[in-house]
């Protein structure tokens, strides 16, 4: 009966937090989007930093937003997940360092062994601590890594692991774009109860405009991203578009292909003074209600 338990509790929560098409993988929070503003954008934003955020989807964008910044991002997703994140970017003896610490959590899931009514609740957690770096190979060409730690703690079972980020930024390509890549979450959990977890290994290549398009006072930047994760078939096209105005307010859309559950996403962003304020919102189907996304960073 324990082993039917287990089984069951597991597939709760890999359905919770699964997306269409999103392979035989768990640890399924680190597929969530971060940043308010990158979650907006549909996440098509591995080319381009101008928040924080974007460096846990490419760590080479660390020399790209090279100012030193603290952020913090509360998502409430769907189906009761909550994630709070906590965002660093330094220098240490002159080298850049960038440190994320991830908190998901999924509330009240029940407890089902047999058809009939609940048998109780259970909450599940998953942590993840980040620590990246990058180096510039020229003036437009930057290399990043990134080493993390990873937990998970669904009902009495707990498992830890690590992973690895690599990217790479390309900036003004022909003067007019942007090229980013990067492979994520490469490595290895340890057995949760009988098997251990795999994790959700993708590839991103981004492309964005350079300078953007402007148009009297506002600046439209688009940005355009192929994301293959590796367990999964197809290959989702994900579509941004940022519109600043003064550089004080941006409204963001975003668009994504290759899921049935959320297509698109929109969000706003106020700067003043070094102080960015961003919300993103997104709408699913079938049902499972909508995301509010909000995100703070200032520079330091």
């Amino acid at each position: 009966m324990k082993r039917i338990l287990i089984i069951i509790l597991l597939l709760v929560c890999s359905n919770t937090y699964s997306q269409s098409n999103a392979g035989n993988t768990g640890l399924s929070f680190l597929k969530l989007g971060v940043g308010a503003r990158e979650i907006a954008l549909s996440e098509a934003v591995s080319a381009q930093a101008s928040s924080p955020f974007s460096i846990i989807y490419n760590p080479a964008l660390l020399l790209v937003n090279d100012k030193s910044a603290i952020g913090f991002m509360h998502n409430e997703w769907i189906e009761d997940v909550r994630t709070e994140l906590l965002t660093s970017g330094f220098e240490l003896f002159g080298q850049p360092l960038f440190v994320s610490l991830n908190s998901t959590n999924v509330s009240d899931i029940q407890i089902r062994t047999r058809p009939g009514g609940s048998e109780g609740t259970f909450n599940a957690h998953y942590f993840a601590a980040n620590l990246s770096s990058a180096i510039k190979i020229n003036e437009q060409i930057s290399v990043g890594a990134g080493i993390k730690y990873l937990y998970e703690n669904i009902f009495s079972n707990e498992a830890s692991g690590y992973g690895f980020d690599f990217g790479f930024h390309y900036k003004n390509l022909f003067d007019l774009i942007n090229v980013g890549s990067a492979v994520r979450n490469i490595g290895s959990m340890s057995k949760l109860n009988l098997e251990s977890t795999k994790l959700p290994a993708e590839l991103r290549i981004g492309f964005s405009s350079n300078n953007g398009f402007v148009l009297s006072n506002f600046n439209f930047i688009p940005s355009f991203e192929i994301q293959k994760i590796f367990s999964a078939d197809g290959l989702p096209l994900l579509f941004g578009l940022e519109t600043i105005y003064n550089d004080l307010i941006a409204l963001r859309f975003g668009f994504k292909t290759g899921t049935e559950l959320n297509n698109f996403s929109t969000g706003l962003g106020v700067n003043w003074k070094g102080i960015h304020i961003d919300y993103a919102f997104v709408p699913f189907n079938q049902n499972f209600g909508s995301a509010n996304i909000i995100s703070l960073f200032i520079e330091l």
